[in-house]
Parts: structure tokens; C-alpha cells; sequence
């Protein structure tokens, strides 16, 4: 029997050691030091994979201010790893061995940035983007599949296409998600969304002149914009930008104190229960419906080159 695919954030813990603007999650120090237990961490992932076809996020909070959890991830089966993509803000560099083995077989390391300067960087994210396209370089080198992941948002609907893409692809990075920014944690209220369909339509005709096809680029929006997207959707074809429109999925949020959620953006929503005090997290999962649809969830994606 064909699994159904599940899409899982496990965010194994909420301190992080930047306060970005734009946190869906409301990461912060260490004073908030939520976290899942090292030795439950590989039995989630393992009931679920057993029970799904497994898309696994590991996020923070700041994984590297955890360091252990390398050595527990590390002692997974290598197909369970090839599901698996972790994201960080890059600005710690670590190569201990387990470190290594983990960011070699995982299917993607992804780096969080917003521009490639730090007066563009800044707007949103609050550390020194050169240091972490410096570590994001070694990482490379160690051999992990670097996806620079960037938030589009009103103070780099400009650049990011004509001069950001292009200047990191100088640097040897080949691989971009792209999420436009949602009003949802500490972005709820913040004035950088892109609110005018002008500016998103001039977005596109950027896009469609400058985006070189030899780079991977997926970029994610939700259901607002799929009418614009679909009515340009011939010319994006013609300029070889591929356009998909997402099914919505089985989706999984398990925070860092345990509690579960669906929606990967809505982090304080309403809980379900705590992993915490499941004896079968499958079993209790069965309960739920969690095929998901809600307006900040991707429903149409653009894409250049193979998927990343």
C-alpha cells in the first residue's frame, strides 16, 4: 500500500542566538529554552517514516546552538537522512565529524539569508550575512547540498533578482528558495509585505527579463497569488520559468516543548496535544485530519532548472 506523504517541521528547539524581524517561530535566547528531548527525536522521525512518505524540516530556533543533536541525527539510516533538510542562519561553522556525516547525506542544508549585503540583509535578519555566506562556503566544500533560502519582501522586490542572485551565484552558490514574507509570528503587522499587485507584477516582469536559467530557483507563494501568476503563466513558459500548482498535503508541526500543530507557519496555534504524552504518536495522528490548506501555505510555486 502507497504511503501518504506527510510533511513534517520538527523544530527541536526555540533558543537562537539572532532575533530576526520576520521569525514565524519567535525564536529566542536561551532564557526560552524549550527543547525536544536528544533521546525522542530519532523516535519521531522513525515512527513517522515507517508510517508516511516522510518529508522531514529540522529547524529552530538555531540547531547549531545544539550541537548534540548532530550525533543523534547521525546514527539514522541513511535513507531516512535523504528525506531530511535542515535549515540554520548560518553564523556558526562546525565540522566535527557527525556534524559532516549529517550534512553530507541529508537531502539539503539550507542557509537562511536576505540579501547579499549587510544593508540588505539587515532589514530583517540581524547578523553579518558576509560571515555567513563565508561559513555557507565551507559548509559547501564539506560536501553539503547548500540551498540559500531568502525571503522576498517590499526591501528586496528590487534587487533580489537583478543584483542578489547574481552576486551569490558569483560566490558559487547555485541553489535558492525563495518565500515570499507572511504576516504570521513576529512578522504579523510588519511593513515590509508586499501589498500593491504592481509591485508583485513588476516582481514578475524582473523574473521573466533577468532570472539566469542556469541557476536552480524555486519560488513559493500562497493562493493570493495565483491569479497573477497564472495569468502570466504563458510568458513565464516561454522564459523556460516553469509554474505548478501545489495539491495541499498531509502537514506536521511539532514545536520545541512538544506540542503539535499542522500548520508549519502557524506556530501558536491551536495545540492538539504534546508528543510528550503519547505512548503512539501514529495512532493518535489518525485521529486528525491533517491534509492542510490555509492562506499562508504555498499554493503555486515558479521554478528555473531542476528542483532544489
Amino acid at each position: 500500500m502507497k504511503k501518504q506523504r506527510l510533511d513534517l517541521h520538527l523544530y527541536t528547539n526555540e533558543y537562537c542566538n539572532i532575533h530576526c524581524k520576520h521569525c514565524y517561530n519567535d525564536s529566542g535566547d536561551a532564557r526560552f529554552k524549550k527543547e525536544i528531548p536528544l533521546e525522542n527525536i530519532n523516535s519521531i522521525i522513525q515512527e513517522l517514516y515507517e508510517a508516511y512518505d516522510l518529508d522531514i524540516h529540522i529547524e529552530g530556533g538555531e540547531i547549531f546552538l545544539r550541537p548534540k543533536i548532530f550525533n543523534t541525527l547521525a546514527i539514522l539510516d541513511k535513507e531516512i537522512l535523504q528525506c531530511m533538510t535542515i535549515t540554520s542562519n548560518g553564523t556558526i561553522f562546525m565540522d566535527t565529524p557527525d556534524v559532516q556525516y549529517v550534512l553530507k547525506h541529508i537531502e539539503n542544508f539550507r542557509i537562511s539569508v536576505e540579501g547579499h549585503t549587510n544593508e540588505l540583509n539587515s532589514v530583517l535578519r540581524d547578523c553579518d550575512v558576509l560571515k555567513v555566506l563565508n561559513n555557507a562556503e565551507k559548509y559547501q566544500k564539506m560536501g553539503a547540498n547548500i540551498v540559500l533560502r531568502i525571503t522576498l519582501h517590499r526591501g528586496n522586490i528590487q534587487t533580489l533578482i537583478r543584483d542578489t542572485l547574481p552576486a551569490l551565484a558569483n560566490r558559487g552558490f547555485h541553489n535558492f528558495q525563495i518565500y515570499e514574507l507572511q504576516s504570521v509570528g513576529r512578522g504579523d503587522g510588519l511593513d515590509y509585505c508586499i501589498r500593491e499587485e504592481k509591485d508583485f507584477n513588476d516582481f514578475i516582469d524582473t523574473l521573466i527579463e533577468y532570472l539566469p536559467t542556469r541557476m536552480n530557483v524555486k519560488l513559493m507563494f500562497n493562493k493570493s497569488r495565483v491569479k497573477s501568476i497564472n495569468l502570466r503563466k504563458n510568458e513565464l513558459i516561454k522564459a523556460e520559468i516553469q509554474v505548478e500548482e501545489i495539491e495541499p498535503n498531509l502537514s506536521l508541526s511539532i514545536k520545541s516543548d512538544g506540542g503539535v500543530n499542522i500548520c508549519p507557519w502557524d506556530t501558536f496555534g491551536d495545540v492538539l496535544f504534546n508528543i510528550h504524552h503519547e505512548n503512539n504518536l501514529v495512532k493518535r495522528l489518525n485521529q486528525f485530519n491533517l491534509l492542510h490548506d490555509c492562506e499562508h501555505c504555498s499554493k503555486i510555486k515558479m521554478k528555473v532548472g531542476k528542483t532544489c
